[in-house]
């Protein structure tokens, strides 16, 4: 199955933005100084973002794409990196979403992780 694109009629903006890298690094105490070493040769990178769609039908449209497309929230999509514009493979942490309403603006507080 393809993995669907993240719907252009939501945007990931940078406010509350964090970026977090995670190589698992593994640390064995030892006699003197402990070794480390990453399990993982690239990062679990997890960012928190916020989704921002505009009205109902959106936000509607948005909610099935997390229940169909994304299994419940669980699968993999791909995404713009709101920070570098690289496009990238991710996937929501917990899936978790809770939205909130200014006027007319729908905002999602979510946690992505990719590879990488």
């Amino acid at each position: 199955m393809a993995i669907p694109n993240f719907p252009a009629y939501a945007r990931m903006i940078r406010d509350g933005f964090t970026e977090k890298r995670d190589f698992g690094v593994i640390r064995s105490d030892m006699d003197g100084l402990a070794k480390q070493r990453p399990r993982w040769s690239k990062p679990v990178v997890t960012r928190s973002v916020t989704v921002m769609v505009q009205g109902r039908e959106d936000k509607a449209a948005f909610d099935a794409f997390v229940a169909d497309d994304l299994d419940g929230g669980s699968g993999w999509f791909t995404f713009k990196d709101p920070v570098d514009g690289a496009t990238k493979q991710g996937r929501f942490v917990a899936a978790s979403l809770q939205w909130s309403v200014q006027g007319e603006v729908w905002l999602q507080q979510a946690q992505l992780e990719s590879i990488g």
